[in-house]
């Protein structure tokens, strides 16, 4: 079963994510088209599908809509946006929520431990405490923040982050190239899997910035490694420009690792490249707590240290399922 989303926007960098493993069909659509459609699903006795990135483009959108008549996607909200919240407490046209990054707040004892724990990790390396105490603050604002959107009287269902389109377009290059995969436009790239498909002759793999501090403790464990394939860049790259850090290459050097390096982003604890790793067949290595989030990311196992890659994959299409479960029991209106 496939869903339409309505958006204002353009498809953003996971809309084949959400294509091929959701069935949501990105419709681009202009404020007062979008007004008749949702007039037209009432009628149907349907709630409508929206997406947004941009929730100031929606302002007038939503005010506009009847109560209880929106189903909304939010995406790339990682350090849980003060107007996001705002505009979603605000909006009674919003019935139900989906969002990326999760709201999974951590105790007072773990952050303390944690901090400890950063903080012998990063002596008496190049790192200044500062920037520590610097991501202990913005850690405190996320936390705030997860716990008012835990409060939202609102159903609240977390998506999984997915890959970006451009690791989609250049898995499925790779994979033609090296193993001449043929496969249909809209199948599954977490179905796929390339377990046993690649001789894995690196350790561990990382492309990509390097990021805030806890990025960087990481990295600072594995860099130097003769058997695996580290590469960082100063510049904002995103992996997928024409510098040698290409799309084609950040696929390959995790295809051929044992282990893909998965550090968290500048706020929040859930990445793309977890989940892009794993279609690689290449076990993430992460770290259990992110400062700057004051929580850890959704569809995670229990104990991450004793969980191969087939289970992780299972656990992401379990959350998947409950998500178009979801779709299915909230886009339809109660008359």
């Amino acid at each position: 079963m496939s869903f339409i989303g309505y958006s204002l926007e353009n498809p953003t960098t996971e809309s084949q994510f959400l294509f091929r493993e959701l069935g949501i069909v990105w419709r681009v659509s202009t404020s007062s088209d979008l007004i008749e459609v949702v007039k037209n699903q009432i009628v149907l006795g349907k709630r409508t599908l929206i997406i947004c990135s941009n929730i100031q483009l929606y302002e007038e959108l939503l005010g506009a809509c009847p109560e209880n008549t929106i189903t909304l996607v939010v995406l790339g909200d990682e350090s849980y946006s003060q107007k996001v919240l705002r505009s979603v407490q605000r909006h009674k046209s919003i019935c139900s929520i989906l969002r990326q990054y999760g709201l999974r707040s951590a105790k007072t004892l773990t952050v303390a431990r944690e901090t400890i724990g950063l903080l012998s990790d990063s002596f008496p390396k190049r790192f200044n405490p500062l920037q520590i105490f610097k991501l202990f603050l913005i850690g405190l604002k996320s936390k705030r923040q997860i716990k008012k959107w835990q409060r939202l009287p609102k159903r609240i269902m977390i998506l999984p982050l997915g890959y970006t389109n451009k690791f989609s377009e250049s898995f499925l290059t790779f994979a033609r190239s090296i193993f001449e995969v043929s496969e249909a436009p809209n199948s599954s790239l977490l179905q796929y899997c390339m377990i046993g498909k690649a001789h894995r002759h690196n350790s561990y793999s990382f492309h990509g910035n390097s990021g805030q501090l806890q990025r960087q403790v990481l990295l600072d464990k594995y860099r130097g490694l003769q058997d695996s394939d580290i590469q960082e860049s100063n510049d904002r790259w995103n992996g997928f420009d024409d510098s040698p850090l290409s799309g084609f290459t950040y696929v390959e050097s995790m295809a051929h690792s044992i282990f893909t390096l998965c550090p968290p982003g500048y706020t929040n604890a859930d990445t793309f490249r977890y989940y892009e790793a794993l279609i690689c067949g290449s076990q993430p290595v992460e770290v259990d707590f992110t400062l700057s989030q004051m929580g850890s990311a959704d569809f995670r196992p229990d104990n991450q240290s004793e969980v191969g890659v087939c289970p992780r994959l299972k656990l992401i299409m379990s959350g998947i399922e409950r998500v178009r479960d979801f779709l299915n029991e909230e886009l339809t209106l109660e008359i």
